[in-house]
């Protein structure tokens, strides 16, 4: 049993501090003096076993050894032999002035200051240079006699000073190290994670589990505390950088052109506290990353997928409703936004996703005939009159987006149900019909389209609707008044070019050119999913009234239009063309019906006298009267 035991207790002392000052408070010269009879070698850790014999032998209390041993004031791997600074440690001058013993946070590799007096520690002898090793005489003086605590320490950097108050366990003393996750503490491997955030700065990575000198360790702080002092910000940075480095390979190892790093967080740190730096670097590769990033890849949560900047070629068909090899084809003619990736034996497809969001958003806005009947609560035979009518029609292929899986929009199946639900009365009708009693058992063809025409059209409005039943299905029409419609504007005949061209001499290209540059009024209807160009008879009759057909007006005067559209070219009556031939002649040429009579009266081409106000309406001119010569074109040539 030893002398003297010091009663004073430190609770931040280490154990073989602890054994220095009882081998100088009983001048044994040693620690390996006082461990000697108990056959325990010294060394910077010691076994369960051998610290009950130290006891034991020299009847000390070995709780307190054992508390002393498991280095409860430092945050760290400390416990596990991890850092741990063997033979030889640091030690602050001024902190052995003031209280004369060797404190656990000197033990570890990486804590090079002291937080409390702001200085860098001393790992040698300032008077011989020599190692400040535990296993000497006395806590204060060296071998050589020099005292440590008269040496004077250096002012310590940010960088020591903030990598070694994150190692401190101190409870007055929180936490520096923001950007970890939410929960309370530090990290039990909180040292490792500084070692693996230096090394993302450092020229010559830290080997894992190598030895740290001092001067090492300064470099590895200062690296570290690059990222640490404001790890989120800076942290992300770096992420970002990487990404945008490894997207300018345009390579399919993506992860590999990251570097070593991603994979080591995501081993090595795969703990709770260390999820927001994981979220960090998963969220910069999913918004930034040039990459096939899959479900299967690793370290990336499933939630987290609907971040990702780019989709796979078998994820954008997912969304889309198509299939891969139609995407990959996609993207390689220009016609999705995407890009192909040549890997060493396959190539990988990466598809922009705000790409696949808009093609997924506008194939929304189309619904298939199917689909039609059931938001519009309508029977097939009611489809198909909105279709022969004009009320409705098909989108061409040509006009709908890449992954459309209908031919209707729902903006115009929408606009349908929402021009009678504006419209209607809400009035007492004695006799009521819906559009399916507007068949063929009531009226013909041509007045069940052209009924449909002035329903949508907004000419007939709803008496009323029905708040049970969806849809069209719902409104109802007052019968008396489609009779009254169909009496006051009774449908004329309609003609078709290829009736025109039966009952003239005009050609099909001709009547088409007229149409296409508004000379000639027509409709366009859907008959079957083809395009039918209807001109009505009233059309006719204005249009023959305005104008006056060259080649038929030189055939009855048995001259060439030629002839006569050179002569009158000059005086202003020739209308537009209809169109060239190849060798520049102009085919369908049209005279003014007015400049005609102008130009007979002695008068300007264009003149036109200026309607003087009156107080009574002008009595218009009777159809018959207007088109007397124009019915008279109508005539088949025998």
């Amino acid at each position: 049993m030893l002398a003297f035991i010091p009663e004073t207790d430190f609770a931040d002392e280490s154990l073989n501090g602890y054994f220095l000052r009882l081998a100088e408070e009983n001048f044994l010269g040693s620690v390996t003096t006082l461990l000697r009879p108990t056959g325990v070698r010294f060394k910077a850790q010691y076994a369960q076993r051998e610290l009950q014999v130290i006891a034991d032998y020299h009847g000390l209390e070995v709780q307190r050894l054992q508390r002393l041993a498991s280095f409860p004031t430092l945050h760290g791997s400390l416990v596990t032999g991890a850092f741990m600074r063997k033979a030889a440690i640091a030690v602050c001058p001024e902190c052995l002035g003031q209280e004369g013993y060797i404190q656990q946070a000197w033990h570890h590799e990486l804590f090079t200051a002291c937080p409390t007096h702001q200085v860098l520690l001393i790992d040698q002898c300032p008077e011989c240079d020599a190692p400040a090793e535990l296993n000497r005489g006395a806590v204060s003086r060296c071998r050589c006699g020099y005292a440590l605590s008269e040496a004077c320490g250096r002012p310590a950097d940010a960088a020591n000073l903030f990598i070694s108050s994150v190692l401190l366990a101190e409870p007055s003393r929180p936490c520096v190290l923001s950007g970890l996750s939410d929960e309370p503490g530090v990290p039990a491997d909180i040292d490792r994670f500084l070692i693996f955030l230096a090394n993302l700065a450092l020229s010559t990575p830290q080997r894992k589990n190598a030895a740290i000198s001092f001067q090492r360790a300064l470099e590895i702080n200062q690296a570290c505390f690059a990222l640490a002092e404001d790890l989120p910000n800076r942290f992300h940075a770096f992420v970002q950088n990487k990404v945008q480095a490894a997207n300018q390979l345009k390579s399919s190892r993506f992860v590999h052109n990251l570097g070593p790093w991603y994979k080591e967080l995501n081993a090595t740190f795969a703990s709770a506290a260390y999820s927001s730096v994981r979220a960090t670097v998963c969220s910069v590769m999913l918004e930034q990353a040039d990459a096939p990033i899959n479900r299967k890849m690793k370290y990336i949560a499933a939630e987290l997928l609907g971040l990702k900047k780019t989709f796979t070629a078998s994820e954008a068909a997912r969304l889309l409703s198509s299939s891969p090899d139609r995407i990959v084809s996609l993207v390689k003619t220009g016609q999705l936004a995407g890009e192909i990736m040549q890997g060493s034996a396959v190539e990988f497809c990466v598809v922009d996703r705000l790409a696949v969001e808009a093609q997924q958003l506008a194939a929304k806005g189309f619904v298939t005939g199917k689909e039609l009947l059931s938001l519009l609560n309508i029977s097939r035979r009611v489809r198909e009159r909105l279709l022969a009518s004009g009320v409705l029609n098909r989108v061409t292929d040509s006009d709908k987006p890449l992954f459309a899986k209908g031919d209707y929009r729902v903006e115009d199946i929408q606009r349908l149900v929402d021009t009678l639900a504006e419209g209607c009365r809400h009035v007492a009708s004695a006799s009521s019909v819906g559009l399916d009693d507007i068949s063929g058992k009531r009226f013909s063809g041509q007045q069940m389209h052209e009924l449909y025409r002035l329903i949508f059209g907004g000419q007939i409005k709803p008496v009323v609707r029905d708040a049970g039943i969806q849809g069209l299905a719902a409104f109802r029409f007052d019968h008396d008044e489609l009779l009254g419609h169909l009496r006051l504007e009774p449908s004329l005949p309609e003609l078709t070019i290829t009736d025109l061209t039966k009952i003239t001499r005009w050609k099909h290209e001709t009547i088409k050119a007229w149409i296409d540059r508004g000379l000639l009024p027509a409709r366009t209807e859907l008959d079957e999913g083809k395009r039918r160009v209807l001109i009505s008879v009233a059309n006719l009759v204005t249009f023959l009234s305005r104008y006056v057909v060259a080649a038929d007006a030189a055939e009855r005067l048995g001259s060439k239009s030629i002839w006569l559209t050179k002569p009158l070219k000059s005086r202003g009556v020739l209308a537009q063309g209809a169109h060239a031939t190849r060798e520049g002649s102009q085919r369908g040429v049209l005279f003014s019906a007015d400049a005609l009579i102008n130009v007979a009266s002695g008068r300007t081409s264009d003149w036109a006298r200026q309607p003087a106000p009156v107080c009574a309406e002008p009595r218009a001119p009777l159809v018959e009267e207007l088109s007397l010569h124009g019915l008279s074109l109508l005539k088949t040539q025998p």
